[in-house]
């Protein structure tokens, strides 16, 4: 294993996820809320995914900081310039990951 662990605790486990699924009126949903590890089928009608899943935007840390701080002093704030960068909307466009899910 050519992993080392900072954490001072490392017998404690810190990835996980819960879910909960039930039919309202007919229509099925599943709620699911998870902390993956990074680089890591059910029919439902609905799914709502939640959690920290350890994407990134792929920008250097201080032009981020800089974009977010300029759009954030707006009236109307849109963060949608930032997306170019967003790697968990970039894997999904190339059907890397949560094929199927918009």
């Amino acid at each position: 294993d050519d992993v080392i662990s900072l954490r001072s605790v490392t017998m404690i486990k810190t990835k996980g996820a819960v879910g909960i699924c039930f039919t309202l009126f007919g229509t099925s949903y599943l709620f699911i809320n998870c902390h993956l590890t990074s680089d890591v089928t059910t029919v439902f009608d609905c799914i709502f995914w939640f959690g920290d899943l350890n994407f990134r935007i792929e920008r250097k840390r201080h032009v981020v900081e800089r974009k977010v701080n300029q759009i954030a002093s707006e009236e109307f704030p849109h963060f949608e310039t930032l997306l170019g960068g967003d790697q968990l909307l970039n894997y999904m466009a190339e059907g890397k990951i949560f094929g199927g899910f918009q």
